[in-house]
């Protein structure tokens, strides 16, 4: 420690005055631009200058004034004897803090007061690239005349070209291609300053770097283009200029997709009229076999079915992995006004076409309750099944269950729907959106009418924007009696339970466990007529040699002696990223907990492809009942062995 330092601290001693709060103070007296406060405070102490505010980066009083901009303040941390060039956490100086907030006179003090204008900081950063990112032209000069160096390549591979084309700094541009830049240079991820400048929606910034001599169709390392880029992220006027530049409009990239297939997943009409409008082939399919109507039937996106079939895209046919028509996903979803566009354009031809398991469209209206549906199907010659009610799969009291029986109604991704003999719960729901015209268990989805007389309770594992919607809460007027169980903090919520990880809590009748999920929040066990129900809401195993924060959890319930009938565990979908070292996290805790029935979950909204997982838990588990479902509404009975 040197002597400077030591002395503060013994005169700090004897005035009583703590060192840290005495830091503190400058630091806020500086971003509150007091500058009296930060001279009496330099009076008392010049050594303040140089202490860095740790909770923040390891900031310089100096590093806050440049942020600022305040000037007069950073004069007199300089005259106090502040470095100039004094370095943050990450070696930045207040040069580099002041280019990025784009404060030009203070750039202007600290180059006046001999910055170093080719410091780099720890990632290569300097002057000029922190200019570039602010977007500052008046900046960018003022280091390009104190002798910035031209050469940038951050760890992520971006160059100047690459910040210049996104922040439309154009003389700086044109001087990085006279001196040899390469405007078509990738970054780590292959992508060039026109795929950067695409994320944006800067028409004339596109059109200058394609002058510049940016090759429109440039792919990435995963063969993304700058197309592609814009329309995924809804850019119309991007995706405009692009192809006003020549940019293929039906040019695949991952998947075997091309753009059109982009609004559709989004449910984005205009982007998909416009791209249309450039000759968008509305039959091309991906390597799923899936095309774009198919994914907008399936999505219910009336408007864009609408636009694809008037764009000449086929009524008719098998598509995608599952093998069905447009009229039998129509059949599935439940939407009167699309069964009768694809009518219109043809479908009829289909009327009476057998999907793989032999099911027509009218079988899959009657199976899923879709009544509307099946009648329109009816009218229009459809054979075979006639609408009967929906006594096959609900209201839930239409059978009486028995301690340790369970009905089970998948509600999509990770939402079930569970009848035991006095309880029904709901796990995890996402409301059907859009709905179809009759909703109901049939087809996924919790109509609170169906549930009127039943002690309801309604599970909640994390706040994430699939697994919880608060249109929950709009079930109380219908459903007075229903509890909610968070596990997750909402204190704006309406009345709850909320149960943190590695708790047991009783609540109406049932024993309620959790866990801490890896991913957020918690997963539940629950304890309820003669049943064990295990809920994992986002558990799932990151890393192949099951290190990290997956197997203590599963650890903890087995060292509780929990042994699940049911178990729902996701396996795929959304950011688990390595699928195979999910996989193997489903085995493991499969092994661990031995359940009697496993129900994969968490495949999106496009149903579920489980095939690798049951084909492995089937071979590795002969004794444990595997069940995969396909679709909204899908349901099974469970009775545990020696259930009376």
């Amino acid at each position: 420690m040197g002597a400077c330092r030591v002395l503060m601290l013994v005169a700090a001693a004897l005035v009583g005055v703590s060192p840290t709060l005495q830091a503190s103070e400058i630091h806020q007296a500086v971003a509150a631009g007091d500058s009296a406060r930060v001279a009496r405070l330099l009076r008392a102490d010049p050594g303040l200058v140089r202490v860095a505010n740790e909770d923040r980066g390891a900031e310089l009083p100096l590093h806050i004034a440049a942020g600022a901009g305040r000037v007069g303040i950073a004069r007199l941390l300089l005259d106090a004897g502040a470095g100039v060039d004094g370095p943050d956490s990450d070696e930045s100086t207040p040069l580099d803090v002041a280019a990025v907030r784009r404060q030009r006179a203070m750039a202007r003090l600290l180059l006046d007061r001999g910055s170093n204008v080719n410091h780099r900081d720890r990632n290569g950063g300097y002057a000029l690239s922190f200019a570039a990112s602010g977007g500052d032209t008046a900046i960018v000069r003022m280091v390009l005349q104190a002798g910035a160096d031209l050469n940038y390549l951050s760890p992520q591979g971006t160059t100047l070209l690459h910040l210049a084309g996104s922040r439309g700094l154009w003389d700086l541009a044109d001087l990085l291609i006279r001196r040899g830049g390469d405007i078509n240079r990738g970054n780590a991820s292959g992508q060039t300053p026109l795929h950067v400048a695409a994320y944006g929606n800067d028409s004339t910034r596109i059109a200058r770097l394609v002058a510049l001599g940016a090759r429109v169709m440039a792919p990435d390392s995963g063969g993304t283009t700058p197309l592609d880029v814009a329309v995924e992220l809804g850019r119309t006027h991007a995706v405009g200029a692009l192809l006003a530049a020549g940019a293929d409009v039906n040019t695949s990239f991952r998947q075997g997709m091309t753009p059109i297939f982009w609004p559709v997943w989004r449910g984005n009409p205009a982007m998909a009229r416009l791209l249309l409008a450039h000759g968008a082939d509305p039959n091309r399919t991906n390597q799923s076999g899936d095309t774009p109507l198919s994914g907008a039937v399936q999505l219910k996106q009336t408007e864009l079915v609408a636009l694809l079939l008037e764009a000449g895209a086929r009524a008719t046919g098998f598509t995608g992995r599952d093998s069905l028509t447009p009229l039998h996903r129509a059949g599935l979803g439940g939407r009167t006004d699309i069964a009768r566009l694809l009518l219109e354009h043809g479908a009829d031809a289909d009327i009476n076409a057998k999907d793989r398991e032999g099911a027509t469209p009218l079988d899959l209206a009657v199976r899923y309750g879709h009544r509307s549906v099946a009648d329109l199907l009816v009218a229009h010659g459809a054979a075979g099944a006639r609408w009967r009610g929906t006594a096959d799969c609900g209201p839930p009291g239409a059978q009486q269950l028995a301690d340790g029986e369970a009905a089970i109604w998948f509600l999509g991704h990770s939402g079930w729907g569970i009848r035991t003999r006095n309880h029904f719960l709901v796990f995890d729901y996402m409301p059907d959106d859009p709905p179809a015209d009759q909703p109901g268990l049939c087809n996924g989805s919790v109509a609170p009418e169906e549930l009127k007389g039943e002690r309801v309770t309604v599970f909640a594992s994390h706040e994430h924007g699939d697994h919880f919607d608060r249109r929950i809460f709009g079930w109380r007027e219908r459903l007075p009696r229903a509890t909610y169980v968070l596990g997750f903090r909402a204190d704006t919520l309406p009345p709850h339970v909320f149960i943190g990880p590695r708790e047991t809590r009783e609540v109406d009748g049932m024993k309620i466990t959790t866990i801490r999920a890896n991913d957020s929040g918690v997963g539940f066990v629950v304890e309820v007529d003669g049943l064990v129900l295990f809920h994992a809401g986002d558990h799932a195993n990151r890393n192949r040699d099951l290190s990290g924060d997956f197997t203590p959890e599963i650890e903890f319930l087995q060292s509780r002696g929990v042994k699940p009938d049911i178990a729902l565990l996701p396996v795929t979908g959304c950011s688990f990223g390595d699928h195979v070292a999910v996989e193997a996290g489903v085995e493991y805790a499969l092994e661990k907990l031995r359940p009697a029935l496993f129900l994969p979950m968490h495949g999106g909204s496009f149903g579920c492809d489980f095939g690798s997982c049951e084909t492995r838990s089937r071979e590795r588990f002969p004794q444990m009942r595997v069940e995969t479902v396909s679709n909204r509404g899908d349901h099974l009975r469970y009775r545990r062995e020696g259930a009376r």
